[in-house]
């Protein structure tokens, strides 16, 4: 590829991001939502995000999402 402008790690596999990120496979796979689940859980606590519905004036309703905490 030629130099790199930003010291990034080289990540081949989706296994090489999991150790990057301290992470197991499947842990990874759950955040990602590779089969998802998120969309129809009715649960807070399973998901990962927080949506909101935010009024725009004069435009439809804007979705936002925010991480979980903890």
């Amino acid at each position: 590829m030629g130099r790199r402008r930003w010291p990034v790690a080289q990540l081949d596999t989706l296994a090489d991001l999991a150790e990057l990120l301290e992470l197991s496979p499947g842990r990874l796979d759950w955040f990602a939502d590779v089969r998802g689940l998120e969309r129809r859980v009715e649960s807070e606590q399973l998901r990962n995000y927080r949506y909101l519905w935010l009024p725009r004036p004069g435009a439809h309703h804007a979705r936002s999402s925010a991480p979980r905490p903890g």
